[in-house]
């Protein structure tokens, strides 16, 4: 199979479905949430703060095996895979079912630490019912991804999930419910999608379940799982501790103001999570045959034309952040640092394209947990030192300096096992497009200083596509990438199916 064959396919309709969901979540963050909240911010940050923490509780209640599933799905003889999916269900949901056990006897006293203000029952059983549907979602996509089925679990993810937000708030402003009612609302809403996700599973890719597992590899599946409880959930730990600190040591509503700063910060990595979220079992797979050069090749390709897109993206977001600025309410107006610092972490993490999935899926996996784990404790104590210090701010240099030193170790364990670094002669096209791009954001932003926000951003915005067409036609800056938009470009114009 040629690269990016399958990956270009299924890349660019999880990137279609991806940024629709981008496109609601910035809606719902740049205008629903003010408008529903207009003067009580510290309530928003309430209801962002649960869903983050319900995600944060996810990734630890699953015990790391829906990751399982996917490694070692192509690892596992097709008559063993029923034991496989009864073993990582039966143990992931036992621990779900320890951890909820726990929410219920201690949870009340947790909340009330990191959140200053008074909190009622229901915001726990919001917070555990999210959960128990985060692990419920993640098994099912785990189930569709190992199967090569990565385009609705990803759909009802991105784009699911904020359509229900939006219609909650909506529900919310037209008919005054009070704020209990919206957080019931939210954990429905995230039940419904679980259940679609299981009758699509039922149609699409039907699979057995088994109690007998006498010769599957147990001890090796836990550990393998409960090093991905860490791994591949630095993410998930990085994106939504970050709310959690905040909260702690400043207030919800400055959780408020941040959770609008992240939403747009992020936008910029969604071209590198759709071809991730493709790769994976890819990578796998090509580690069970033992294909370096496979490995090799698609750590290249991939890293190069990922990156090439989130740069371009960063960029567009700093030219636009003088309009984006200017429609927010004066309330929930703020400076582009935080936005600039969270989008340029997710720029960091791209730089080493899929140096993380191949770590992971091979057997020097548990050294990126310990990489994860270093990850999370520096970012805790670098927000819990510079948030009282610097605000906001802080928590975007503590989310920068652990993303410089986590992506510089996988580049390194990367080299180790493949003897490659992710940029090829191209880096330095790539190093050249990005200097340039930097300058004419530097020069816009002094020039333009006192122009109306919306020219501003005009200008701006015309100025950095303008470079990068001329940068994508006349220099090799990633031929992938301009593979990609031709033939996305072709199937547009000749409407093909």
């Amino acid at each position: 199979m040629a690269f990016m064959g399958k990956v270009r396919k299924h890349s660019a309709q999880n990137a279609l479905w991806s940024y629709a969901g981008v496109a609601l979540g910035a809606f719902n963050a740049l205008v629903l949430f003010p408008l529903a909240f207009p003067s009580t911010p510290e309530d928003m940050g309430l209801l962002r703060w649960i869903l983050s923490a319900s995600l944060l509780v996810g990734t630890f209640a699953h015990a790391g095996l829906p990751h399982t599933v996917v490694t070692y799905w192509s690892r596992t003889p097709e008559e063993q895979r029923p034991a496989l999916l009864g073993f990582t269900w039966g143990m992931s949901l036992l621990s779900t079912v320890i951890l909820l056990l726990f929410l219920f006897f201690y949870g009340e006293v947790g909340l009330k630490f990191w959140i200053e203000q008074p909190v009622n029952t229901s915001s726990l059983l919001v917070l555990s019912a999210l959960t128990f549907f985060y692990v419920l979602f993640e098994l099912l996509a785990s189930m569709a991804q190992a199967q090569h089925n990565v385009v609705w679990p990803q759909v009802l993810k991105d784009f699911g999930r904020k359509a229900w937000i939006l219609l909650s708030l909506c529900a919310y402003i037209v008919w005054e419910l009070p704020l209990e009612k919206l957080l019931y609302l939210m954990a429905f809403g995230h039940g419904l999608l679980t259940l679609w996700l299981a009758v699509l599973m039922g149609y699409r890719s039907p699979v057995s379940f088994s109690l007998s597992w006498s010769g599957l590899p147990k001890k090796s599946l836990m550990v393998y799982g409960g090093f991905m409880v860490l791994t591949a959930g630095a993410q998930v730990v990085m994106g939504q501790m970050d709310l959690l600190l905040i909260g702690k040591q400043l207030d919800l509503s400055q959780v408020a103001f941040y959770s609008i700063a992240f939403q747009l910060g992020v936008v910029v990595a969604v071209p590198a999570k759709a071809m991730g979220y493709s790769l994976r079992p890819l990578i796998a797979e090509a580690w069970a045959k033992q294909d370096k050069k496979q490995l090799a090749e698609w750590v290249h390709r991939s890293t190069q034309t990922q990156w090439v897109a989130t740069a371009f993206l960063f960029f567009l977001l700093w030219s636009l952040w003088p309009a984006i600025n200017a429609l927010l309410p004066p309330l929930y107006r703020q400076g582009p640092e935080v936005t600039l610092l969270i989008g340029l972490v997710q720029l960091i993490h791209v730089a080493t394209g899929p140096s993380g999935l191949v770590l992971v899926s091979s057997h020097l996996f548990k050294w990126d947990f310990v990489t994860n784990a270093a990850l999370i404790l520096l970012t805790a104590i670098l927000a819990w030192v510079w948030l009282p210090m610097h605000g906001l701010v802080g928590m975007g240099y503590a989310l920068l300096v652990a993303a410089l030193l986590y992506n510089g170790f996988k580049a390194y364990m990367t080299y180790r096992l493949l003897g490659i670094v992710p940029f090829t002669s191209q880096g330095k096209w790539l190093l050249f497009w990005a200097v340039v791009a930097l300058a004419i954001q530097g020069i816009l932003g002094w020039a333009l200083t006192s122009t109306p926000p919306f020219l501003h951003s005009s200008v701006a915005v015309g100025m950095q596509s303008s470079w990068f067409v001329l940068c994508l036609l006349y220099t090799p800056l990633s031929l992938d990438f301009k593979t990609l938009i031709h033939q996305v470009v072709e199937r547009w114009l000749t409407r093909k199916p």
